[in-house]
Order: structure tokens, then sequence, then C-alpha cells
């Protein structure tokens, strides 16, 4: 599913995963949580886990985008009974590490990954396989179980 316009009323994502890909611009933030929010309300989960999945997916789209300097971000969410793995990935040709940062009080930003990291049960990154393309793709579990059994989207 491509979503190019800043709207949630197509979106039609009944099986347990949802795919979807946005332009690397700062607008699809605001698009991905909103996508998140609407998927995870269709699937009936908590207004918690909601509101973590919703955080969670608008720091990883703003590192994408901000870091990885590709054109287009894909994000996935895929929900089983109280849990929510997200994936984002992007696709620039860059490889810097994706690790927590601590910004230091002046600095405006450097908080993303530690904001992730204390919502999620699990999270981490891995670069793209050479025959899917370039890119990064970065993961979070939010929810209850969240460690166990979570493979590869």
């Amino acid at each position: 599913m491509t979503i190019a316009a800043p709207r949630t009323a197509g979106l039609t994502c009944p099986a347990a995963t949802c795919v979807f890909d946005l332009p690397a611009e700062g607008p699809s933030v605001g698009v991905a949580r909103r996508m998140v929010r609407a998927y995870l309300r269709a699937h009936r989960h908590g207004d918690d886990v909601l509101e973590s999945a919703s955080l969670v997916i608008s720091e990883l789209v703003t590192n994408a985008i901000r870091h990885a300097r590709g054109v287009r971000v894909t994000c996935s969410i895929q929900t089983r009974a109280r849990a929510v793995r997200i994936e984002v990935g992007d696709d620039g040709v860059t490889e810097p590490p994706v690790r927590v940062r601590h910004g230091g009080v002046d600095e405006p930003g450097g908080r993303g990954l530690l904001l992730v990291d204390a919502l999620s049960e699990d999270w981490g990154a891995f670069r793209r396989e050479a025959d899917e393309g370039p890119g990064t793709v970065v993961w979070a579990v939010v929810g209850a179980g969240g460690r166990d059994g979570w493979g590869r989207l």
C-alpha cells in the first residue's frame, strides 16, 4: 500500500501486517503516526500501546528522513494479541551506526532512540539484504510479551 497524501481514510490493512511507503519528507512523520493510530484502533489495541507506538514510529521515521537522506521510507506494522512490531526502512546508501545517543542539554535533538528504548520491549536495526536494495531497517516492539518470536518482517 502506498500513501501519497497525508490522509488515512483509505487505510485498508485488515491483515495482521500493514506495509506502506511514504516520501522521505517531514510531513510523512505525521502521516505515519496517523496510519499507526488508525491501524491499531482498527485492531482494538489499548491506548497505552497506541500512544507508545505512535511516538515510536514518529521517532523512527524522523531518524530515517534525517539521517538516511533517501527518497522514501517504508513502514511496516505487525500486530499480535497485546504487542505491535514496527519497522521503518530507508533507502539511503550511507551506513551510519544506529545507536542511542545522549544529546546534550542545549542540543535540539539526539534523544529519539532514548525514547524508543524507553517505550519498547525490544528494538534493533539491520542493513537490508543486497537483493533488497540499499537501506537500513530499524524495528521496535511495543506492548506486552514483545520479545518472543518476532522474526524479521
